[in-house]
C-alpha cells in the first residue's frame, strides 16, 4: 500500500475509533445495570488500546522523513496525531 494511501486508511480508522468510544463512554454513563457496564469498560478498554496502537504508528509513519513531502515537517500532515480530530 502507497504511504499516503496507509496513512489516510490508519487516520481515517483512528477518527472511527474517537468516534465509537465516545459512543461506548456515553452508553456507560447511561448504564444502570452491572453487567451492562462491565461490558462497556471492557469495550472501552480494548478500544483505547486499539488507539494507542493507532497513534503509535502513525507517529512513527508521520515521524520518518521519507513518508513527507519534501520541505515539510511531520507538524505539516493533517493526520498529524498531535491534533484532534476534526469535528
Amino acid at each position: 500500500m502507497a504511504g499516503d494511501d496507509r496513512l489516510r486508511a490508519l487516520a481515517a480508522r483512528r477518527r472511527q475509533v474517537i468516534e465509537t468510544l465516545q459512543a461506548e463512554r456515553c452508553r456507560l454513563a447511561l448504564a444502570a445495570v452491572a453487567a451492562v457496564r462491565d461490558s462497556l469498560e471492557l469495550v472501552i478498554a480494548a478500544l483505547q488500546g486499539s488507539l494507542e496502537a493507532l497513534e503509535a504508528e502513525l507517529s512513527a509513519i508521520a515521524g520518518d522523513p521519507e513518508n513527507r513531502p519534501a520541505g515539510r515537517t511531520a507538524a505539516d500532515h493533517p493526520w498529524d496525531v498531535r491534533s484532534p480530530p476534526p469535528p
